[in-house]
Order: structure tokens, then sequence, then C-alpha cells
């Protein structure tokens, strides 16, 4: 509604619009934000002049520090992934919990576009086993329920059970030294990006055990996306994947078609937000 869009364009004006100057010959952004703007959709932020949301003019991305995000800033190279491993909760056997019929359809395209895929349920996994399905894994995309608990983080988890805390993984869940993750992890769950706002701190989330195991991006959401429109968003953010488009750029192409799309009002595509943590030094033997 009107309200929605005059707080996103005075969040435009007051982020972006400073640096209107420097912005206008950017395609890239990489913004690195505190406590107080961690849970800002900065997406569909609202240029007043042009009428569209910052996505359309430029790819952004997240990243915990000044030094991540200047490497960030630079294309992933190479990228050009073979294989995805999808884990689906579709949670038709709880009673608890709404059905997901979306995630499920989702996860049935998703193993089409790459050239190798694996596809499990979640209830069949645990956290040792979850390292068997991502090695030789070029991408991770995990599509079910998440708790999200902000004040704790043992109360934000995934239905993953982890068997030495003998609860679920969460912000807190450590995979073993040996254990890389894919370069790209997708948590398309409800607020995968919440956690503690603490100052200079955006780690504190389902996204932090992921990006500590090696990951380079890790797309998370600030609140809880709409199941059967997530599945549109999904497949055209992997089919550009899979083409070989760096992952930010792929989510932004994403976004914009489904903010383009008739009948698209409100922006809860913006949910998603791309994490880079890029290592930004460089260790050679002397």
């Amino acid at each position: 509604g009107a309200i929605a869009e005059e707080v996103l364009a005075v969040g435009y004006d007051k982020i972006a619009r400073p640096f209107a100057a420097t912005l206008v010959r950017m395609r890239r952004v990489t913004i690195v934000p505190d406590s107080s703007t961690q849970t800002i959709p900065f997406a569909a932020l609202l240029d007043r002049a042009a009428r569209l949301p910052w996505v359309v003019s430029a790819t952004l991305k997240v990243a915990p520090s000044v030094a991540m995000a200047v490497a960030a800033s630079r294309s992933m190279p190479e990228w050009s992934p073979e294989s995805i491993a999808v884990v689906t909760g579709d949670d038709r056997e709880s009673r608890s919990l709404v059905p997901l019929p979306g995630a499920v359809a989702e996860s049935r395209q998703l193993v089409s576009i790459y050239p190798r895929s694996k596809a499990l349920r979640a209830a069949d996994l645990s956290v040792l086993t979850l390292r068997e399905v991502m090695d030789g894994a070029d991408v991770l995309h995990v599509a079910m329920h998440a708790t999200a608990d902000g004040r704790y983080l043992n109360q934000m988890t995934l239905g993953i059970r982890d068997e030495r805390s003998g609860g679920w993984l969460n912000p807190e869940t450590v995979f073993e030294d040996s254990v890389r993750a894919p370069r790209l992890v997708i948590l398309a769950a409800c607020q995968t990006a919440r956690g503690p706002l603490l100052k200079g701190e955006i780690l504190l989330s389902l996204a932090r055990p992921f990006l500590l195991a090696g990951a380079a991006y890790v797309l998370v959401t600030l609140w809880d996306v709409p199941d059967r429109a997530t599945e549109r968003l999904m497949v055209g953010f992997h089919s550009a994947g899979a083409d070989g488009v760096e992952p930010a750029e792929a989510l932004a192409r994403a976004q914009r078609a489904v903010a383009a799309s008739p009948g698209s009002s409100s922006p809860w595509w913006s949910a998603f937000v791309m994490v880079a943590f890029m290592t930004p030094f460089v260790i050679t033997d002397s």
C-alpha cells in the first residue's frame, strides 16, 4: 500500500540517495549492515524518481565486514555449477506445521536444472549425514520450515537433527573441520537471516554454520515467505545460476522478473538476501 511504499522510499532516501552520484555508475553494490540495518530489505527500497525498487538498477548483496565486501565486489571466478543437493522438508506427517507443496514442487524442478543432482528428505538426514550430502555438491538447496526465535541461538533451527547436541541444526552447530560446504547454499525457509541484533554482527543466523564451513554465498530470508510464490523465484534463480550467472546477479534477475510480473503488489521477494563470505586475504608460501 501507500504507507509501505513511503517507508521503502524513505529508506532509499536515507541509505542510497546520499551516494547517488557514485551509485549511478555502479551495477553491483555490496552492503555491510549493522544491527540497526540488517533487517532492511535493501532490494525493495524505492527510488522515488524512477518509481522502481533498487534491485532494478543494481545487484545487491551483504557482507559481514568491509574487507569481505571488497572481496565480494569481485565476481565469483569460474562459476559454472554442475551439481546440486536438494533437501526438502514437506512436513506432511506433522500436524503442527503447514504442508509445503510449493517446496516439494520446487525441489522436483531444481533437480532437472543441473547436470547432476540428488534429492533427499530432511527427515532422513542428520547433521552428520548432511556432510555426505554436501560432499561434491556445488550447490545445496534447503526448502523446509524453520523456527525463528531471534532471542536464543538454539531456538533458531532447521528440521535436521544434530546428534551431538540432541537438538536441531541451529546457528551454534559446528561441522567437523574436514567438512566443506558447497560454494552456494540456499536456505529457502522462513526467517533464516534472523538472529540477535548485536552491533557489528550479522552472522548469528542459520547461515552461520555453512559460512564457517566454507560457503562463499548463502541465500537467506528476512521474514516468512510464501510457499507457492517462492517456487517461481527459486526456479528463475537456479536457472540463471546453472547457466553460469554469478549467484547475486542470478538472484537480482529473478527478483526483477517477479517484481515486474502482473499482480505483484507486495515486495515479498525482497526477503531473500545474498550474504557473501568470500575470504579477502590470500595466504601464500614464502
